[in-house]
């Protein structure tokens, strides 16, 4: 059984192969949830998924949890988390960081690596978890990524086009709420959809971008999901030309992160894509 000297008692649910173990481990002055999928064979590799945040994890949440199944049953152990202040973590979401949020997939991370034996982690970053993959990944490590956001400022720019849109579907054209930052430094927060993103998060999060987070020459895999399928190609020739592998995949899509439709991508596409690219990145080291 997977343990750890301040988690607490794990609530366990098991499958054919498979056991997924869900606990609230103390970081910093709160508690964090981690959720981790267990082959019952042992195994020397494994895998951190760095979700979103805001309405994008809630929109991709599904995924996640039928990727790390997927992997687990496949016979590599995964490893999902909340941040503190988000889902079913303690915390307030107004008081997250860039740093705080690096902080908790780091603790992730070593979580698995403790309570299992394996020799090599891979990664997973879907939209902003891509930046905080980058950012904590080791320079070796394969990495998959989701549609990630390319800046801090371009996913904030995003979340303000889906308030505005919001405001004009509930009729509030005639009264539009003002800019992001404004209302920062007006109330110290900003509503996104129902959430409460802090000075904090707005400012470290907004400095971030992904070609300087993950310069380091390694395997990537790039999906688009979208209408544009050279949505990332400067990114990927950026990173081929400094050593790294980059497998690139394009999988058609109205996708909209911030809101759910169902125009969005099927979940078996996105699914298979990177459950193969992990069994062959990680096939050397998986017992």
């Amino acid at each position: 059984m997977l343990s750890s000297r301040d988690a607490s008692a794990a609530a366990v649910r098991r499958t054919a192969r498979t056991r997924v173990e869900a606990r609230l481990v103390d970081q910093g002055s709160t508690r964090m949830l981690l959720v981790t999928h267990v082959p019952d064979e042992p195994a020397s590799s494994g895998v951190l998924i760095c979700p979103s945040v805001f309405a994008e994890s809630v929109h991709n949440y599904r995924r996640e949890v039928l990727l790390a199944e997927a992997l687990a049953e496949r016979g590599i152990p995964v490893q999902r988390f909340h941040y503190r202040g988000c889902g079913q973590s303690g915390g307030r979401f107004e008081d997250i960081s860039f740093a705080s949020m690096c902080e908790d997939a780091a603790r992730a991370s070593t979580f698995l690596r403790e309570c299992v034996p394996i020799e090599r982690m891979a990664y997973m970053g879907t939209r902003v978890g891509a930046l905080v993959t980058g950012s904590i990944a080791e320079s070796a490590a394969p990495i998959a990524l989701w549609h990630p956001t390319m800046t801090g400022r371009a996913f904030f720019r995003e979340a303000a086009r889906a308030r505005r849109m919001t405001d004009l579907r509930m009729n509030k054209g005639d009264s539009p709420r003002g800019d992001i930052a404004g209302e920062i430094d007006q109330n110290g927060r900003a509503d996104l959809l129902g959430y409460a993103l802090g000075r904090d998060l707005f400012e470290s999060l907004g400095e971030i971008s992904l070609r300087t987070a993950m310069p380091a020459p390694r395997d990537v895999l790039l999906v688009t999901i979208g209408r544009r399928p050279d949505e990332f190609a400067k990114l990927a020739a950026e990173w081929r030309a400094v050593g790294s592998t980059i497998d690139e995949e394009f999988i058609p899509s109205q996708e909209t992160w911030w809101f759910f439709d169902e125009r969005g991508v099927r979940s078996e596409s996105i699914l298979q894509v990177t459950t193969d690219w992990m069994l062959s990145r990680l096939a050397g080291v998986t017992a």
